[in-house]
């Protein structure tokens, strides 16, 4: 059975997901609020947690088959930044992503009060955006 995920609404963008529970597989659809247009689309990946991060922008994630990354989507549906990494993404007032980091092994290894702080930085060459690993810090709460 296929499953059609919560839209994600930001500025004048819309995140429609889809992905096949059979295996596990999906995609974003980036669409403009106004007209419904495709703006653009994400590869077909393993799907993971979504989230909005600022006017119009979009973080996806992808884990599974190998996959443990995040992306953040801009405007224009085009990825503006990839970590090694996935988990519950929160975003702060500035547009900063946080949150518990998630594993991609059984048993898992990581601290319970592991969080990941996703951050990134302008960078010459060869790409323009360079990203930094997680910071450990001790979440407000976890349960």
């Amino acid at each position: 059975m296929d499953h059609w995920e919560p839209l994600l609404v930001s500025a004048d963008r819309i995140a429609a997901g889809f992905t096949d529970t059979r295996g596990g597989i999906g995609r974003t659809f980036f669409l403009d609020l106004d007209s419904g247009e495709t703006v653009s689309a994400t590869s077909p990946a393993p799907a993971g947690r979504k989230a909005i991060a600022g006017p119009g922008q979009f973080l996806i994630g992808s884990q599974g088959y190998g996959a443990f990354t995040t992306g953040r989507f801009g405007r224009d549906g085009a990825e503006i930044a990839r970590w090694a990494s996935h988990g519950a993404m929160l975003v702060d007032k500035n547009g900063s992503p946080s949150g518990p980091e998630l594993e991609n092994c059984l048993p898992s290894t990581t601290e319970p009060s592991s969080v990941a702080r996703y951050c990134w930085t302008k960078a010459a060459s060869p790409s323009p955006w360079t990203t930094r690993s997680w910071f450990s810090e001790r979440p407000l709460a976890m349960r």
